[in-house]
C-alpha cells in the first residue's frame, strides 16, 4: 500500500469519525431536570454534529495540503515554506486544498515552513481557524498550535492528519 493510498483512507476516515461523533452526544440537563426526563437534547446535539461536520471539510482540506507537504518534502528535503511551492509539488491526482469550501474560507501553508492553517468563513466555526505545526522526528506528522480557535471540545475526538503520537 503506497503512502497516497494510506493519506487517503486516513483522510476519510477522519471525516466519518468528525461527522459521526456528534451523534450520540448528550448534554447536561436544565437546572431542576433529572436526568431521567431529558436523556438527550436534540438541539444541543445538533450543534455539535454541525461544528464537527463543518470540521471534517476542514480536515479533509488540510489532509489535501499534508499530502502536497510530503510531496514537496520528499522532493527538496525541506518544507514548503507558501501555498505555490506546496501546490507545485503536488500530484496533479490530489484535489486543491487551498480552498474554499462551503464553511472553510481557506487553507494556507506557511508563513512558518509546512504550517497549515485552516479558517473557517461560514457556518458554526465562522472566524475560528486550527494551525498545524510540523514535527520532524523521524518522519513528518502535526501537533494543534496554541493559536488554535477551534474549540477544544470539537477537536476532541477529531483525528488529525498525520497527529503526531507522544513520543514524537
Amino acid at each position: 500500500m503506497n503512502r497516497k493510498t494510506i493519506l487517503t483512507s486516513t483522510i476519510l476516515a477522519a471525516i466519518a469519525a468528525a461527522a459521526l461523533a456528534g451523534c450520540s452526544s448528550q448534554s447536561s440537563p436544565a437546572p431542576g431536570v433529572t436526568p431521567a426526563t431529558v436523556a438527550h437534547d436534540p438541539v444541543v446535539a445538533y450543534k455539535r454534529y454541525q461544528m464537527k461536520s463543518q470540521l471534517a471539510e476542514g480536515l479533509f482540506l488540510a489532509g489535501s495540503a499534508a499530502m502536497d507537504i510530503h510531496h514537496y518534502y520528499d522532493a527538496h528535503g525541506k518544507l514548503p515554506a507558501n501555498n505555490a511551492a506546496a501546490m507545485a509539488a503536488g500530484s496533479r491526482n490530489d484535489p486543491a486544498f487551498s480552498g474554499p469550501g462551503k464553511y472553510v474560507g481557506s487553507v494556507t501553508v506557511g508563513p512558518t515552513p509546512g504550517e497549515i492553517t485552516v479558517a473557517w468563513a461560514r457556518g458554526a466555526l465562522a472566524g475560528k481557524s486550527l494551525v498545524l505545526t510540523p514535527v520532524r522526528a523521524d518522519r513528518l506528522c502535526f501537533r494543534v498550535d496554541a493559536s488554535t480557535t477551534v474549540p477544544d471540545a470539537v477537536l476532541a475526538n477529531a483525528n488529525i492528519v498525520d497527529e503526531c503520537q507522544p513520543d514524537e
